[in-house]
């Protein structure tokens, strides 16, 4: 059931974008109560990027001057709010990432619903649709192409009946 699974989430601390902290946070019990997720990384530690590596289920940390940091993770949904709840639906994953040309994005219904899973960029315009329909419960894998997108960062933005996960990619040249 979903309050076997483990959720993360990531808060921002900070007055602006060059004074932010990333703290992490993990639950064990649906959300209810959340805990540090910070072990074996340096203090006051400036973390620069954060991905969730499916093929060994490690969350991996990119630090500024303190090099890299893997963990060990069970079966993860990205929770982006403090005080989210799970739902049944999430946004598995987006492999490749960093993305050249193509990716598959794969996310989770928990039962029969509406979705529209869309990418921004980090102006908050959307550049794609990837699915705007109704689905059947299960897993679905949605290809994203690259083209006549620039280099940069981008936000993946599952929405299901006015709930929504979101998950940032990179895009490489």
């Amino acid at each position: 059931g979903v309050a076997e699974q483990t959720f993360l989430q990531v808060r921002l601390k900070g007055r602006d974008e060059k004074h932010v902290a990333r703290v992490l946070f993990v639950s064990h019990d649906a959300g209810a109560t959340w805990e540090g997720f910070n072990a074996g990384l340096p203090e006051a530690v400036m973390v620069t990027d954060l991905a969730i590596s499916p093929m060994d289920r490690s969350l991996r940390v990119g630090t500024h001057g303190n090099g890299m940091w893997k963990r060990s993770i069970d079966r993860v949904i990205v929770a982006n709010e403090p005080g989210s709840t799970p739902t049944d639906f999430a946004l598995e994953s987006i492999i490749p990432n960093p993305v050249r040309t193509n990716a598959n994005v794969a996310f989770r219904l928990g039962r029969f619903a509406h979705v529209r899973v869309a990418v921004y960029d980090l102006r908050g315009r959307e550049v794609a649709v990837l699915v705007d329909r109704s689905l059947a419960a299960g897993r679905h894998v949605a290809q994203f192409r690259t083209d006549g997108l620039a280099s940069g960062s981008y936000v993946f933005r599952l929405e299901v009946d006015g709930k929504v996960q979101t998950q940032r990619v990179t895009v490489v040249r």
